[in-house]
């Protein structure tokens, strides 16, 4: 199939695994030059060998095909027949993170993650968002947005980047600027060489807020410095909202999320709960006129360890884009209110609070 979609034209997005996989394959099979794929799960099962047969094919052809997966998120494919003929057609793979079951219980060792979900294809074409490789994910509310030449440069160099680091086993002590852009910016959050950039941009966005913020995330279990932002943008009037799925794929995280619910309603907060499916997409929308769409959760793994990758713009069709998924997505929520935590049992209030300890691992 000839590829038709013009350089530089609106961004697509794809509000659902399996959507995200059918165009990512698809755009993978036009591929002509090149294919870079950094992703935190991609598993060995039918979608992930789908995806691994698809590299194999290109790297057969010639194309220049590179993997960066996360060694715990996709442990499952490291090692595996199709991984080695991969490799044997001249593909190349690097794993991030060590593992060992030796720190079963030393989970800081574990750390930090690659939690990035990025494609890049011919050095034009961009794929970033939330959206894993598994087939048991396939009806997730995701969000991922392909962009038609839009951040590519950034998305190759940062790539490019982290491909050096692995190779040459050693750690940046600084993390890449991405080009400045009236609209669009690509931000990395790279453990170990700085602040993160995309939690700092975050919280700046949150400080300056005159109207509306509003965080749509799996996962709630905020640093303080950003529950201190919500507070502050509150005491100013800002209407604050947070969607986060009731149920997610981490029932020890929705536990944390609930501790939070009284603090926030008695500030103000309005709180709504997706029950259609895991709600597991990741974006921000501020006073209507900035937005951050990516990788990263509300939770302390994001914002203050793992690899994380987001794209942040003030591009109005992405806005607009983002707003209209959440009106839809409202539709199929509850809204939090006294009764839904006093109608939780008192061991599941117990449980949520001790699941706090563990916030730095959540």
């Amino acid at each position: 199939m000839t590829e038709t979609v013009p350089l530089h034209s609106q961004p697509e997005f794809y509000l659902d695994p399996a959507s995200t996989w059918d165009a990512m394959l698809q755009a993978c099979e036009q591929a002509k030059h090149s294919i870079d794929f950094e992703q935190y799960i991609l598993s060995y099962d039918a979608i992930g060998k789908k995806f691994l047969n698809m590299f194999i094919a290109k790297a057969a052809e010639g194309v220049k095909v590179r993997l960066i997966l996360d060694r715990v998120g996709s442990r499952k494919v490291c090692d595996t027949p199709e991984i080695k003929e991969f490799e044997e057609k001249g593909g190349k793979v690097f794993y991030y993170g060590g593992r060992s079951w030796l720190n079963v219980f030393a989970w800081w060792k574990w750390l930090p993650r690659n939690h990035t979900k990025v494609m890049l294809i011919d050095d034009r074409i961009v794929f970033v968002g939330s959206a894993c490789i598994e087939d048991s994910m396939a009806q997730w509310r995701d969000t991922q947005m392909r962009l038609n030449g839009i951040l590519a440069n950034d998305v190759k160099t940062e790539f490019d980047l982290i491909w050096k680091d692995l190779k040459t086993k050693k750690r940046r002590k600084t993390y890449y600027k991405a080009q400045k852009n009236n609209l669009w910016r690509y931000l990395v959050h790279q453990p170990g060489t700085h602040r993160n950039p995309i939690y700092r941009e975050l919280r700046v966005q949150i400080r300056n807020a005159v109207k509306d913020v509003l965080l749509v995330t799996p996962y709630f279990i905020p640093p303080l410095r950003l529950r201190l932002a919500l507070h502050s943008a509150i005491r100013r009037g800002v209407n604050v909202t947070i969607m986060l799925s009731e149920k997610s794929d981490v029932a020890v995280a929705d536990k944390a999320s609930r501790s939070y619910f009284p603090g926030l309603l008695k500030r103000g907060v309005n709180i709504f709960l997706y029950q259609n499916n895991v709600l597991h997409t990741k974006y921000a929308v501020i006073d209507g006129n900035w937005a951050t769409l990516g990788s990263t959760n509300m939770d302390y793994l994001s914002l203050l360890h793992n690899r994380e990758s987001n794209v942040i713009t003030s591009d109005s069709f992405m806005i607009n884009s983002l707003l209209n998924h959440y009106q839809n997505d409202l539709k199929k929520c509850i809204k939090v209110d006294e009764m839904y935590w006093k109608n939780i049992s008192l061991s599941g209030k117990m449980n949520g609070y001790w699941a706090r300890v563990m916030r730095w691992f959540l």
